[in-house]
């Protein structure tokens, strides 16, 4: 008896009795829930590292390797990318705003933010430095990428830029009107 994922194969296995099972079950799932499928979906993952491993298959660039549950795995893969909810919209309007560190003023974050006292706090909770909001504008993340290409000979990483005088001119410029 041979277990793959949720599926136990008493004997010889049929290879197309079982894509059968499979694909039956994942029909199934597709009508019951999301959740279902993704719960199936773990199953199918399971079954097909097992048959791999089992048929001394192994590496990811074996993860596709032809399996009985290879068909299963590209069909519920595709069914999640379609019908995934649709990712929540950025906010339209907000603040740009400029953060910096208190005991380091060698770089400073430009980003956009609903709240930047909130957004302050959650970049506090990953920093050993003390963050300070230096600008804030009224402004949109249009705004936001604007600044990011105006600053962008000052760019370190991500959102964060070197704390040249160019920068300090527009925080200087800026302020903090809000």
């Amino acid at each position: 008896m041979e277990k793959f994922g949720p599926w136990v194969c008493p004997g010889v296995i049929d290879v197309g009795q079982l894509m059968d099972v499979v694909a039956r079950d994942v029909a199934k799932a597709k009508a019951n829930s999301r959740e279902h499928v993704l719960w199936l979906f773990e199953g199918i993952k399971a079954a097909h590292a097992a048959w791999l491993k089992g048929h001394n298959l192994s590496g990811k660039a074996l993860r596709r390797a032809g399996t009985p549950f290879s068909e299963a795995y590209d069909d519920v893969e595709r069914w999640l990318a379609e019908t995934a909810p649709p990712k929540p919209k950025r906010p339209k309007r907000g603040f740009v705003y400029v953060i910096g560190m208190v005991e380091d003023a060698t770089a400073v974050k430009i980003g956009f933010a609903t709240d930047v006292d909130d957004r302050r706090s959650t970049l506090q909770t990953s920093s050993h430095h003390t963050l300070k909001v230096l600008a804030v504008i009224k402004g949109t993340p249009a705004i936001e990428k604007e600044l990011h290409r105006k600053f962008a000979t000052d760019h370190i990483r991500g959102e964060w830029f070197r704390r040249t005088q160019a920068i300090e001119a527009f925080i200087a410029e800026v302020g903090n009107p809000l």
